[in-house]
């Protein structure tokens, strides 16, 4: 009887940690599929603000410094209905997509110069130039997102 709880309790330890027993996923809301999305932007910008601050003081990168990331992001896409409900997720969407680009952008140099075909003041006045208005864009879209997922308090 011992042997059987023991298996039991084992099996049940194994279950938790697989997560259910490999049962699906739930998808996660749109608000947590942007929230999501601006994490793994923001912690591009970072890395490429990184980069910037080291491309002042460094003529020529380091291939440590240059070594690709992935940052896994998952872009959020809203169908044409979602968007015309939902006005707010769809200037959300819209913020994120721009932020994405002036990330690729402030990547892509980062790329030339890592590829030393461009000096280091080209490409950390670029990478300058993409990445503040992406963290203006980050900070305006963090805010909306709290404002969403927050409830408001109701009114006594």
């Amino acid at each position: 009887m011992r042997k059987a709880y023991l298996v039991f309790c084992l099996f049940v330890v194994v279950l938790a940690a697989c997560g259910g027993g490999g049962a699906a996923e739930t998808p996660l809301t749109l608000d947590q599929q942007m929230t999501n999305y601006e994490a793994s932007l923001r912690a591009e910008a970072d890395w490429l603000w990184s980069n910037m601050n080291y491309a002042t003081t460094h003529a020529r990168p380091e291939t440590s410094q240059c070594a690709a990331r992935d940052f896994k992001h998952k872009p959020v896409e809203l169908d044409d209905t979602t968007r015309q409900t939902d006005l707010t997720a769809g200037s959300l969407v819209d913020n994120l997509n721009y932020v994405a680009e002036l990330i690729g952008q402030a990547r892509d140099q980062w790329k030339l110069f890592c590829d030393n075909q461009i000096n280091s003041a080209t490409a950390s006045a670029f990478l300058e130039s993409r990445l503040r208005p992406a963290y203006e864009t980050l900070n305006t879209i963090t805010t909306m997102l709290e404002q969403r997922i927050t409830p408001s308090p109701v009114a006594q």
